[in-house]
């Protein structure tokens, strides 16, 4: 007897609020039985409720950010299933950031002296003030209520703005327990790659959308691939003589479906920001500067060699180029 998966993910107890209770109270029951092991009259032990209740909340928001594209690339009942209980499965992140908010006023109201000797930062606390100020108007505007005031584009632009606040967050933490710390634990492996897989998801939902608008608006233009997902008309190729726009499109034809290509454009992208950045903000966004700087400087040699590898793995490849040599550091 075959099950149609499709009639199992339509069932009303794994859909909507019934999946949202379904999820939330036990980990809510998780929460209370793994506060009854730890002494929570000391800071050490609030400490790693805070830890716990993370770990129970980052899986959600990566669940949400790969959704739609799960579905755009993937197409289905699951995935479909996935997309339409994005919303709740949103609101289960809600109540686990919830509990750790529970557990950072229990710090800092009766663990004063811990808190601010051995947690306290000012920059995390900037960013965990803005992630909980985001999750918040989410929250408030996923319901009629709060969405009324919104038009939507305001609502969309608030939402996706958050989405990539509250993925960035956790997945710079992770990011930086990898880079900086002599014994990451496992499960930093696990929601760091976790995190970048869903990010890289999202990264190809939009490029497969793009390519097929451009496919269905223009399919016999001369503009070349990589100005076409861009948005770009061909006017704005006027200005090059025919010798640039046919290196342009042949470029673009080589960059076609590489995902090294991806990911050092992302990786391009990543050190210019840093490095435009003021050097008061610079130092800021990396407790040692000096390894922060080390680290652009590989991450810009793995982009260039990136670059280079898929132009020479393309059958479109330019005849005669080799991979130059990039500059390393150790660090």
């Amino acid at each position: 007897m075959s099950v149609d998966l499709k009639s199992v993910l339509k069932n009303k107890a794994i859909n909507q609020w019934r999946l949202f209770w379904l999820i939330s109270i036990p980990m809510s029951v998780v929460m209370v039985i793994a506060m009854m092991r730890v002494d929570m009259s000391t800071g050490a032990g609030v400490s790693t409720m805070i830890g716990f209740s993370v770990r129970w909340a980052v899986p959600f928001i990566y669940l949400v950010v790969a959704a739609s594209s799960v579905q755009i690339l993937f197409p289905g009942p699951f995935p479909m299933w996935w997309q339409r209980n994005r919303k709740y499965i949103g609101l289960c992140f809600a109540v686990a950031m919830a509990w750790q908010g529970v557990f950072i006023f229990i710090m800092s109201v009766f663990s004063r002296e811990y808190y601010y000797e051995d947690i306290y930062l000012l920059r995390d606390e900037l960013e965990g003030t803005v992630g909980y100020i985001f999750l918040t108007a989410m929250v408030v505007t996923s319901f009629h209520f709060g969405r009324k005031y919104l038009t939507q584009k305001q609502w969309k632009l608030l939402h996706k703005s958050a989405i990539y606040f509250l993925w960035a967050y956790p997945f710079s933490v992770y990011w930086w327990n990898l880079s900086y710390y002599e014994n990451p634990e496992p499960i930093d492996y696990v929601f760091y790659w976790i995190g970048f897989l869903a990010f890289a998801l999202r990264i190809a939902a939009w490029g497969r959308s793009r390519l097929q608008t451009a496919k269905r608006n223009a399919p016999e233009s001369s503009t070349p691939l990589a100005f076409r997902l861009l948005g770009g008309p061909d006017d704005r190729l006027r200005p090059f003589s025919s010798r640039y726009r046919s290196a342009l499109a042949r470029a673009s034809y080589c960059f076609l479906d590489r995902a090294e290509v991806v990911c050092g454009s992302c990786a391009v992208a990543a050190f210019l920001a840093f490095r435009t950045l003021p050097v008061p903000l610079h130092y800021w966004a990396g407790r040692r500067a000096g390894h922060q700087g080390a680290h652009l400087d590989a991450l810009m040699s793995f982009a260039m060699k990136a670059v280079w590898r898929a132009l020479l793995s393309s059958p479109h490849a330019i005849p005669g180029r080799t991979i130059p040599e990039a500059r390393t550091r150790t660090y």
